[in-house]
């Protein structure tokens, strides 16, 4: 399952759905087909769906609120869990994500430690992303 155009490409390994580029659709009834990715992932039952928004640089509030709606989604299953990796040098990433813990009760936020050319981890290594991962629900 994918989306591919020439501002964003939506695609589905096992249970992640990853996101890149820029998504400015016009509204919720634009992002319906990513929608419907998502919920083809989810209705397959996996222990944990994982949402890859690294790649993702700009998502307007038509897409935040398809995330959000999501999220409730996910909240409704007992058996299913729900991981959103984010990149923290993106902006709206580090301000609108941590809103989903609204949606749902279990919230862990972890910051992803960077592994550097040298082997050893620490955080600001210039050459690699920083990353975090959100991880809402019951992951089993």
């Amino acid at each position: 399952m994918e989306i591919k155009t020439s501002e964003y490409w939506v695609w589905v390994e096992g249970a992640t759905v990853f996101f890149e580029g820029t998504m400015r659709l016009s509204n919720d009834d634009a992002y319906a087909p990513i929608q419907e990715i998502m919920s083809k992932v989810l209705a397959s039952a996996p222990p944990a769906v994982t949402l890859d928004l690294t790649g993702l640089e700009f998502l307007n509030s038509s897409g935040i609120n398809l995330f959000a709606k999501f999220t409730i989604e996910v909240r409704k299953l007992a058996h299913t869990g729900l991981a959103v990796r984010g990149s923290g040098r993106i902006p709206w990433q580090s301000k609108s994500l941590p809103n989903l813990k609204n949606f749902i009760q279990h919230w862990i936020w972890q910051f992803l430690s960077q592994i550097c050319p040298s082997g050893t981890v620490r955080r600001g290594c210039a050459w690699l992303i920083p990353l975090c991962t959100f991880y809402l629900g019951t992951m089993r």
